[in-house]
């Protein structure tokens, strides 16, 4: 079991640091915002975010990186 969470403020490199430990452990990386965000915008409702994260975690190996 190989789980990580970066999290961080705007602007801080949190990503940058996710896709490098990507490349470097070939764990898979999911990011909040898009799980969050809609393609037109809009975001989701906090119930089924928590439902697609509970799912996201239940999982052996992931990197998250989020704020």
């Amino acid at each position: 079991m190989k789980r990580v969470i970066v999290i961080g403020c705007p602007g801080a490199g949190k990503s940058t640091f996710a896709r490098k430990l990507e490349a470097k452990t070939g764990l898979p990386l999911h990011y909040l915002d898009i799980i969050w965000h809609r393609a037109d915008r809009t975001v989701i409702g906090r119930e089924e975010f928590d439902r697609q994260l509970d799912k996201l975690v239940m999982e052996d190996e992931w990197i998250i990186d989020g704020n």
